[in-house]
């Protein structure tokens, strides 16, 4: 779980979501050395850490940060995101690619049913732990 924790932190950082882990730190509103534990394995990742993580990020699977299964991005989605300010805010929106309007929005219909989904899975795959 960590090796996949520490892969999704770097995808974020590559992407320019976060900044470091002192970035992701803020924005989870978690101490640095708390986030440093979890890269290094000296903590181990707790289901509610991982719960938070996704909500911030929704574009990262909470099932594969669990269990491995599927892929780490959620399928069909890209991340538009936007620093406002600063960069202290960090709006992210995890949409699918669409022509016009209406189409973009049928499918971000359809990203959102299958994030519903797979939270789901995540449920249910934590209530039979």
């Amino acid at each position: 779980m960590e090796r996949r924790f520490n892969e999704s932190v770097d995808y974020l950082i590559a992407n320019r979501l976060v900044y470091n882990a002192t970035d992701l730190a803020k924005i989870l509103s978690k101490q640095k050395s708390y986030i440093s534990e979890l890269l290094s394995g000296k903590r181990k990742l707790s289901e509610r850490f991982i719960h938070e993580f996704c909500e911030q990020f929704p574009m990262i699977s909470g099932l594969w940060l669990l269990t491995g299964e599927g892929e780490m991005l959620v399928d069909g989605a890209y991340v538009i995101n936007q620093r406002i300010g600063n960069g202290s805010n960090n709006n992210t929106q995890v949409v699918e690619a669409g022509g016009d309007e209406v189409s973009m929005l049928k499918e971000q219909i359809k990203l959102l049913e299958r994030l519903l989904e797979e939270k789901e899975r995540t449920i249910q795959i934590l209530m039979n732990k």
